[in-house]
């Protein structure tokens, strides 16, 4: 019996899918995608391997992290290339231009700032800024009190 076709499925690039057939690759390469562990990939396995990389330009990695983005704060990729556009390529804080590195080692993205009770989107930050606000529990009397205890301990140190 042959498959039966649906209209205006958003993963099929002329819009006509047979009914059960798998998602294709985000890539863009039109390949279908395998099912395992009870859910459909988003790319072909060998997608993320190099050759696959530079023969398309895409990097499944750099996707991944920007559809994570987009999931936990609505920040799209375009959005937040414009945010780093907008802050000269900077850390909002420390001004750094390197956003730090991942728990893997590798380079990362600037971390996304947000509002933990509103979720409203503040700037990029890189992950030491990040990781400090979040440590003082983005509250401003605990950041100004261990300022002051920076300054008093280093003009401490400095006498003799």
């Amino acid at each position: 019996m042959p498959r039966e076709w649906t209209t205006g499925d958003p993963n099929d690039p002329r819009g006509r899918r047979p009914e059960g057939a798998p998602p294709l690759c985000k890539c863009g390469c039109g390949e279908p995608v395998s099912y395992r562990r009870g859910v459909w990939n988003s790319y072909v396995h060998q997608h993320g391997k190099r050759k696959h990389r530079s023969r398309n330009g895409f990097d499944p990695a750099l996707a991944k992290r920007y559809e994570h983005m987009h999931r936990t704060y609505g920040v799209t990729g375009e959005q937040y290339e414009a945010m780093v556009e907008k802050q000269g390529g900077q850390c909002a804080i420390c001004k750094t231009t390197e956003p730090g590195r991942g728990s893997g080692g590798g380079q990362t993205l600037f971390c996304v700032d947000h509002d933990h009770e509103t979720g409203a989107v503040r700037s990029l930050l890189c992950r030491k800024c990040n990781a400090g606000l979040g440590a003082f529990a983005d509250n401003p009397d605990r950041l100004t009190a261990a300022a002051r205890y920076l300054r008093k301990h280093k003009r401490c140190a400095s006498r003799p």
